[in-house]
């Protein structure tokens, strides 16, 4: 069993759109999935147009009363996925294109990963952003990768396929409950010797909706790549 997280914020522009596509993603390579979706308070009537979703495809619908943050959400959402062996973490914006998670698995399968993450950065793109943001992202990855001396491309993408065990072991020692989760969990576990592999992948930025990047995300992020440096992720 394949399950999706998908955090929420104001997403009802996209939510019934990724679902389909989800939808005809698995039944091409003919796996079972289920999607968590996991809204904080959207204003949009995102959560309300998840419980109706919930006729048609396979979700379970969470929704917390407050903006908790991204890796909050992925940790909570870990709860329910006892009964399944993978994990794959995407957005709901549709900026990570839901028909290249059949390349994670692919290559997950292929070399028995514990986790393959998407790069914007060997091989792949990033399309529509603006030039300010590409600068920032492409040095927050080049920064972490030198700081912290692992191999890893693409440290700020969310769209990745994890074994359920390596969320289970690695996520109760994340203290990133923002967007620098990303940043943390692939980094614990490269360190703790999991096996990692990346597929290149197109970032496409959003067509519906506003971006939830927001400044302080981006101080959390350097203070976060700062204490693990320091401290090597203890």
């Amino acid at each position: 069993m394949y399950t999706v997280i998908v955090p929420t914020y104001n997403e009802c522009g996209n939510v019934e759109i990724l679902c389909n596509f989800l939808k005809e993603t698995f039944t091409k390579i003919n796996l079972p999935y289920n999607i968590i979706f996991i809204d904080d308070a959207s204003s949009d009537g995102t959560y309300e147009l998840i419980c109706q979703l919930r006729n048609e495809f396979p979700i379970l619908a969470i929704r917390r009363t407050q903006k908790l943050g991204l890796g909050s959400a992925y940790k909570h959402a870990l709860k329910y996925c006892d009964n399944s062996e993978f994990v794959i973490i995407m957005d709901a914006d549709l900026s990570q294109n839901p028909f290249d998670i059949q390349n994670l698995i692919r290559v997950q399968q292929k070399y028995n990963y514990d986790l393959v993450y998407g790069t914007r950065y060997n091989n792949g793109n990033v399309v529509n952003w603006p030039f300010l943001r590409k600068v920032i992202s492409r040095g927050a990855n080049n920064l972490a990768q030198i700081l912290l001396g692992v191999d890893i491309t693409d440290y700020t993408n969310s769209f990745r396929l994890y074994k359920t065990s390596l969320l289970k072991t690695i996520a109760p020692r994340v203290k990133s409950d923002g967007f620098a989760f990303q940043m943390e969990v692939i980094y614990r576990a490269a360190r703790q010797g999991f096996k990692i592999g990346e597929y290149p992948v197109i970032f496409h930025d959003r067509c519906s909706g506003t971006s939830k990047m927001k400044f302080a995300e981006i101080f959390w992020f350097a203070k976060t790549l700062l204490t693990l440096v320091l401290y090597r992720g203890i």
